[in-house]
C-alpha cells in the first residue's frame, strides 16, 4: 500500500531525525525490530530506508556507520598482539559491524556502496598480522589449513569476516 510505504517514510526520517547516529555507538545486532533495544538500530535503520525506496537515507545512514567502523579498525589493527587481545571483543564487533554493513548494501543492491566499503574494510584489516599474506591462493593450500586449526577462536573469526568481505568483491 503506498499510503503505508510513505508513513514509513515519514517514521523512519523523523527517527533518524531525532536519533542521528552520530550519538549512537554502532552496533552489530541483527535481531527483529522489535527486540532490537533503542540505542541499537544502526543497521536495521539502513535496511528498512532502503526497503521503503528511500536510497540516499540509506547510504547516509551505512555511510556514517563506514566512517565510524574504519576509524575504530584502524585503531585496532594498529595494536600489537597483547594489546589487540586486551580489546578482542571491541575488534571483534567492529569487524562484524564491517561485515554488516557490506552485507546491508549488498542486500539492497546498492552495488556502488558495496564495493566502497568492502575494499575500504579490507585495506584496513590486512594491516592484521594474521591477515596481511592472506589470498585465496594461500587460503587452498594445505599449510594454511594446518595454520588455520592452530589459530585461536578470535584469528578464526576474523578470517572469516576478511573472505565474507572479499567474496563481495568477487576477487
Amino acid at each position: 500500500n503506498e499510503r503505508k510505504l510513505d508513513k514509513a517514510k515519514e517514521v523512519l526520517e523523523r527517527c533518524y531525525k531525532v536519533m542521528p547516529l552520530e550519538l549512537i555507538p554502532p552496533t552489530f545486532y541483527d535481531l527483529p525490530l522489535e527486540l532490537i533495544p533503542p540505542t541499537f538500530y544502526d543497521l536495521t535503520l539502513a535496511d528498512l530506508f532502503y526497503k521503503t525506496g528511500d536510497k540516499e537515507n540509506a547510504q547516509k545512514v551505512l555511510n556514517t556507520l563506514l566512517t565510524q567502523t574504519k576509524d575504530e579498525l584502524t585503531y585496532f589493527t594498529s595494536l600489537d598482539t597483547y594489546q589487540a587481545s586486551l580489546v578482542e571483543e571491541d575488534y571483534y564487533r567492529s569487524a562484524a559491524m564491517a561485515h554488516e554493513t557490506v552485507r546491508i548494501a549488498r542486500d539492497n543492491k546498492d552495488e556502488e556502496l558495496k564495493k566502497q566499503a568492502a575494499t575500504e574494510f579490507l585495506s584496513i584489516l590486512k594491516n592484521n598480522p594474521v591477515l596481511t599474506n592472506l589470498t585465496m591462493q594461500t587460503i587452498e593450500s594445505q599449510d594454511f589449513m594446518r595454520l588455520y586449526q592452530t589459530l585461536p577462536d578470535f584469528d578464526k573469526q576474523l578470517i572469516s569476516i576478511y573472505l565474507g568481505l572479499m567474496d563481495n568483491l568477487e576477487l
